[in-house]
């Protein structure tokens, strides 16, 4: 498969496009998307560890004898939100997911929320090239070499510690100080030995795990931080997953526990806590959050666009075929208001206009025409028009005609009103 992409990429490189277009029956892109999904579903499938999360990177290493060796990155959070946001997990294996996030290394019980990756010791300098000296012992041609005062591959210092020559930047330095070495009359050593002494550099230094600053730093997407953009990503994934269990009829116990996983993780996010907890002002959005500190870096990132979407879907406002829903699944009874109140909005005309809310409602805007949540058992959605005697009907769902009036901020309809039952507490 490799040799297939390198030998197409190459013809595109040496003749470009041809500019010549073909018909391709649609039958036939169907069935190649089948068959690169099961292949992409065994993969993601062979990544889920024992502990029920799931693996972020596999590392392909090749060795001289042409074998391949498959090495993992440690868990990592966004080897969960990859795994959740794939399709492949359903709803009760999201729950064990969550359940099984919350008593790994990624878990912050200060925070309530997760690291990106799991927060690791780093060795201090002056080890960070030493050689254990059972590893030289057990090394006929370093014994011999050091014993010589031949210091090449490795070094000692006064008070016997071996360390790599600091010269060598990776293994291709090591073989060719190797190579030097069998030079000089210790061919047959060399070639015995060659692979002990290049893993013993490998495991030292495992430059093909090397993912940057989040293996050596202590802020930003460092070690012990927490990355909001990403556990912001991590609360979308859930609601992907939860959503797709109502669709599909998913148990009632397991959409609830996934529910209150979801509110429990999302609990974590700032604008739920006060400001000593947080270490800034809960409602800005902040990059990171580091171990020996509160919140870092303040900026409109990404986290901003996850947090919206997350926000329509917690109200159960979806749009699926052109057509606007309504969906209490996700909504929280204690959303609603427990007073009358004064709900203060700008309409379509951009005029500021007002409303009263009475107590068991909820109000937001949405294309800037007023929405209102009833608290009800039975469901039913009345759209009030600006022209025309109001809309009733039992499902949640507009028609074509009214989602594509509100689309297009047409000022046709002047107010929403729908009872819906909300399922979360």
């Amino acid at each position: 498969l490799g040799r297939a992409g390198s030998s197409y990429r190459q013809s595109l490189y040496d003749r470009g496009f041809s500019g010549a277009v073909r018909q391709v029956e649609a039958e036939e892109v169907a069935e190649f998307f089948g068959h690169a999904l099961r292949h992409t579903d065994q993969a993601i499938a062979a990544n889920r560890r024992a502990d029920g999360l799931y693996h972020a990177y596999n590392l392909l290493s090749p060795d001289n004898s042409g074998r391949l060796s498959v090495d993992r990155l440690p868990v990592m959070l966004e080897g969960q939100v990859a795994a959740l946001s794939s399709g492949l997990i359903g709803a009760a294996e999201a729950v064990e997911m969550l359940r099984a996030l919350r008593a790994s290394a990624l878990w912050r019980e200060g925070q309530q929320s997760c690291l990106l990756y799991p927060d690791r010791d780093l060795p201090a300098f002056m080890d960070k090239c030493s050689v254990p000296v059972r590893q030289v012992r057990n090394s006929p041609l370093l014994v011999q070499l050091t014993g010589a005062g031949d210091f090449r591959i490795v070094g000692r210092t006064s008070a016997g510690q071996f360390y790599f020559n600091p010269s060598f930047r990776n293994r291709n330095d090591v073989s060719t100080a190797l190579d030097a070495v069998a030079q000089d009359g210790f061919q047959a050593a060399v070639a015995q030995e060659r692979e002990a002494i290049l893993g013993i550099f490998e495991s030292k230094f495992r430059h093909r795990a090397f993912t940057g600053r989040s293996g050596t730093f202590f802020k930003y997407e460092g070690l012990g931080s927490i990355y909001w953009h990403m556990v912001s990503k991590l609360l979308l994934s859930v609601q992907e997953v939860f959503f797709a269990g109502v669709d599909e009829g998913a148990d009632e116990a397991v959409l609830a526990a996934l529910a209150a996983h979801y509110y429990a993780l999302r609990a974590g996010i700032g604008d739920h806590k006060t400001a000593a907890e947080y270490g800034a002002f809960p409602t800005d959005p902040y990059s990171h959050t580091p171990a020996h500190a509160g919140a870092q870096q303040p900026g409109m990132t990404g986290q901003v666009k996850e947090d919206i979407i997350g926000r329509w879907n917690e109200l159960g406002v979806r749009v699926r075929s052109g057509r606007l829903s309504f969906s209490g699944a996700l909504l929280r009874r204690n959303e609603f208001l427990r007073a009358p109140a004064v709900f203060t909005y700008f309409g379509v005309d951009e005029e500021r206009k007002s409303m009263e809310l009475p107590a068991g409602t909820l109000g937001f805007t949405y294309m800037q025409v007023p929405i209102v949540y009833h608290a009800a058992k039975n469901p039913m959605l009345r759209v009030v028009r600006h022209s025309g005697p109001p809309g009733e009907q039992p499902s949640l769902t507009l028609s074509v005609v009214d989602s594509r009036a509100l689309f297009d901020r047409t000022g046709d309809i002047a107010e929403i009103h729908v009872h819906i039952a909300p399922r979360c507490p």
